[in-house]
């Protein structure tokens, strides 16, 4: 068994500024053992590995331990220690060696690991084909249609705990920095009225819609009980209520992803542009594509093929187009949701990943 750098179970990583034994959880070896992996660079890693309880020579071990504090070390610690007739450990650079003897795992544990391996196999083979072929033989509004279900038996969205917890810590910061207090607020998938709570609670007049009946039943009826004026209306999906006019918008919690198709986003857009003055701002949230897995690669080529089967009424399907049992979703790149907005009327002026992702812009 080697520890390097990319030492996994048990070990805990420091960096070359710490200096501290670690437990490998090796306590039925009765052998103490301290000591340092040298050092190369500034930012490498010092492992120091303790083994079972300690023993009386832990001050001979000791003296190895030499901080580098960033030095150029090319100290080689060797070291070998016996009990019950085994040889344990060797440091050499940036490796540690347990030459200890391996046990061959038993026949039935073989078998296990043999036959997991291949069910693992099998599940993320059947996961592929799954979501493949929905994601390829369904329409826009058949995923629309599964998203509005999901969100129709949803106990958490409809719940008072969620909707009276208030906003997320990003969407205060952002709503402080950018929309002018007291201003009128149209809020898009309002759900069950968790940003309408929010907003009144800081000053705001907000108001708002949703494509989900239940969850605008639900958000009339809490804002009904607490005191809150407030307008939720119940509008088509990918539509906006038309004789309204507000001083900003904000796309509820991650709704704006949950849109099939580009051109469906930005025509959203586009009505929601409508309804604000110039220099109006606008909230947005998702989720961000920075890397594919090998998995959605395939996904999405399966998809894909099978969309081009159908000729050409099946709409033309996305990289980040995903569909699950809560209904379908896109995963952005900053640079698709900053063309969006463009092309929706809106300037995007500032983008964010930390906590979550979001995007403001302003009308043009």
């Amino acid at each position: 068994m080697v520890l390097s750098p990319n030492l996994q179970h048990g070990v805990r990583r420091q960096t070359y500024k710490e200096h501290a034994s670690l437990d490998f959880g090796l306590d039925d070896i009765p052998i103490h053992l301290v000591a340092e992996v040298g050092m190369r660079h500034e930012h490498d890693s010092l492992y120091c590995i303790e083994f079972g309880p300690r023993s009386q020579d832990q001050n001979d071990w000791s003296k190895l331990l030499r901080p580098p504090y960033g030095r150029q070390s090319e100290q080689v610690c060797t070291a070998a220690v016996r009990s019950a007739g085994c040889t344990l450990c060797v440091f050499n650079g940036l490796k540690l060696t347990l030459t200890m003897p391996p046990l061959a795992p038993r026949l039935r544990v073989r078998v296990y690991l043999w036959l997991d391996r291949w069910l693992q196999r099998g599940m993320r083979l059947l996961g592929i084909l799954h979501e493949g072929f929905w994601l390829g033989f369904l329409d826009p509004e058949d995923l629309t249609a599964i998203t509005i279900r999901s969100y129709e038996q949803s106990r958490v969205y409809s719940g008072p705990e969620h909707n009276q917890s208030g906003l997320f810590p990003w969407e205060r910061e952002t709503i402080d920095r950018f929309f002018r207090p007291g201003s009128r607020i149209l809020v898009a998938a309002c759900g069950g009225g968790r940003e309408l709570i929010a907003l009144h609670r800081l000053g705001f007049q907000a108001d708002g819609f949703d494509c989900t009946p239940h969850l605008v039943e639900t958000s009339r009826r809490l804002l009904q009980e607490l005191g809150i004026s407030s307008n939720v209306m119940l509008c088509p999906p990918n539509d906006v209520p038309r004789e309204l006019t507000h001083d900003g918008l904000i796309v509820g919690w991650t709704a704006y992803m949950q849109i099939p198709g580009s051109a469906r986003r930005i025509a959203f857009l586009r009505k929601l542009h409508a309804l604000v003055p110039p220099e109006a701002p606008i909230l947005v949230s998702f989720w961000v594509r920075e890397w594919a897995s090998p998995d959605e690669g395939r996904v999405f080529r399966f998809s894909k093929w099978l969309r081009s089967l159908r000729g050409r009424r099946a709409e033309p399907l996305e990289p980040g187009d995903h569909v699950t049992d809560r209904g379908y979703h896109h995963c952005f790149a900053k640079e698709e949701i900053e063309a969006e907005l463009k092309a929706g009327g809106f300037r995007m002026c500032h983008y964010s990943q930390v906590d979550h992702p979001y995007a403001v812009g302003v009308a043009e």
